[in-house]
């Protein structure tokens, strides 16, 4: 059972700037992944993959290239005229 105090402390630490952010793949969502895993760990949860708070999985990420938008001979370059 987990407290309301418990549950703000653990989310203020995820949520923190030390943290990083947690955009999947990134250094930051790591370290909150390996937070949540030695809590788990701490708390006596037995890991659920083999023994690990862990499952591999492929992961793939699209970067759109240049974004803009024309309307009547006018270009909105993304980011500085609109926000695609």
């Amino acid at each position: 059972l987990i407290t309301p105090g418990e549950l703000r402390e653990n989310v203020e630490i995820i949520a923190s700037d030390p943290m990083e952010g947690r955009e999947t793949g990134t250094r930051g969502q790591k370290m909150a992944a390996a937070f949540i895993s030695y809590h788990f760990e701490d708390i006596g949860l037995k890991g659920p993959v083999n023994g690990s708070y862990y499952q591999d999985f492929d992961l793939y990420k699209n970067i759109p290239g240049e974004v803009y938008v024309t309307v009547d001979g006018s270009t909105f370059k993304n980011f500085e005229d609109v926000v695609y």
